[in-house]
């Protein structure tokens, strides 16, 4: 069993809930679109739902929750407008760098690689990003849009994985390359079992 307590440094509209990923779920506490297509390694993961509200939140230190047991954190990333339009902050402009349409923020480009995997909702395609490494106790994610992103996409939402998701054997690939440059809702704890 995992529990988690999220918080977020501001006040939100909307209160993200936690619970446990699955077809006809709602993707945002605020929003209407659900789940319609979860590669099986994702299917029961705990999840926290975020809102759209929090989108254009800026702090490198935006939303911090606890794991009780060593895990994966993961990462839906609206894809981006243009396939391959995800690029390295560092690249020079003449490849697409800063000039590119559209940069992730350091703190996912620094902690998180692109898993392979995709998650359909009802009006949005995921790219799923997964941390390099396990997390245990405090985990400390920045905002939607900290530097040095570009581009305009929803809220990032976030799912707890006890395996790692690159090595499952459900992979449904992308047909392009994607690189890494980067809430509402109040406390609250929840517990979830995990699966898998």
């Amino acid at each position: 069993q995992v529990a988690s307590s999220a918080s977020t440094q501001s006040v939100p509209a909307y209160d993200y809930r936690i619970g446990t990923v699955g077809y006809g779920k709602r993707v945002y506490a605020d929003g209407k679109d659900t789940f319609v297509d979860v590669p099986d390694a994702l299917l029961g993961s705990v999840y926290i739902q975020t809102t759209l509200a929090d989108s254009t939140r800026t702090s490198q230190k935006f939303l911090t929750f606890n794991v009780n047991e060593p895990a994966f954190i993961v990462i839906l990333v609206e894809s981006p407008k243009k396939k391959d339009s995800w690029v390295p902050y560092w690249f020079p402009e003449f490849l697409g760098g800063v000039g590119g349409t559209e940069l992730l923020p350091l703190w996912m480009t620094k902690d998180f690689k692109h898993s392979g995997l995709e998650v359909l909702s009802t009006h949005t395609r995921y790219e799923v990003f997964m941390s390099k490494k396990r997390y245990t106790g405090q985990v400390v994610l920045g905002g939607n849009e900290a530097a040095p992103s570009a581009g305009s996409r929803k809220m990032y939402d976030v799912l707890v994985c006890r395996r790692n998701i690159t090595a499952s054997g459900d992979r449904r690939l992308l047909h392009s390359t994607f690189y890494i440059p980067g809430t509402s809702g109040a406390s609250g704890t929840a517990s979830a079992e995990w699966t898998g």
